[in-house]
């Protein structure tokens, strides 16, 4: 009986967990660059498998209820929107552009909304300096109504190459926090396509999380009408084993 509401328990904290996961990415749908994030959950009974290598005498425990096991990422690309701004850069194939904080830290980032800070630096908007290849920042000078940004994501203006924009490719458990950061020496891409004038929108579909945080809802209700069930049947046993003499 008591199992009954753990398992109920664990499966509302679980979709608690999912609202807010969904919330988020709700929260960031216009955010250029932006990846869906979807919770993921196992079984008691497997994470135990996993961390005891298939301990003896698990085949047939009976489910104790499900665990949050991490977020999935979806890395599918989001689409493309031409802005004509010359700041403005898209990652049309897979890969991050590598930044720097002003910690000193390195990041990474699909949001190609750059811009100058007062030195001429290229940085994100939010301050973030943009590496070249060459791992410094990038410097723009001269008359930059003539910078282009080729598809390999060279740097000229004028006739005069400034740099080339540092794709790389982390691995993807460095992209599973808020704030992805770079593992060091990551080498540059090799496969790289840049648009200029182009930003890359979230790859979030609305209707399909409003859809999600709907079932979301609709499984938390589930729960707590499990968890009310169970209750009822331990008061009537408790009052019924009183009245045995």
């Amino acid at each position: 009986m008591l199992r009954g509401i753990y398992s109920a328990a664990t499966g509302m904290m679980f979709q608690m967990q999912q609202v807010n996961t969904i919330a988020n990415n709700l929260a960031n749908v216009e955010t250029n660059g932006y990846k869906r994030k979807e919770l993921v959950g196992s079984s008691f009974g497997d994470l135990l498998v996993q961390f005891t290598d298939q301990a003896p005498g698990t085949d047939n425990v009976i489910g104790t209820g499900i665990k949050a096991d991490g977020i999935a990422r979806y890395e599918t690309p989001g689409n493309l929107v031409q802005t004509k701004n010359r700041f403005n850069v898209a990652i049309a194939s897979s890969g991050y552009f590598l930044t720097r904080g002003a910690d000193g830290v390195e990041k990474v980032t699909r949001d190609g909304d750059f811009q100058l800070d007062t030195n001429s630096r290229l940085t994100t908007r939010s301050g973030d300096l943009v590496l070249g290849t060459d791992r410094r920042p990038i410097l723009l000078t001269g008359d930059l109504h003539t910078m282009q940004i080729a598809e390999d994501g060279r740097i000229s203006v004028g006739e005069q190459p400034v740099g080339q924009l540092m794709v790389v490719e982390p691995p993807k458990i460095a992209l599973e926090t808020q704030f992805p950061l770079a593992p060091p020496g990551l080498p540059p891409s090799t496969n790289v396509s840049i648009k200029q004038g182009f930003l890359e929108h979230s790859n979030v579909n609305v209707v399909t999380e409003m859809v999600s945080m709907m079932t979301a809802n609709r499984a938390y209700g589930f729960g707590q009408k499990v968890i009310s069930a169970h209750d009822q049947i331990l008061q009537k046993a408790a009052n019924d084993l009183g009245r045995i003499s």
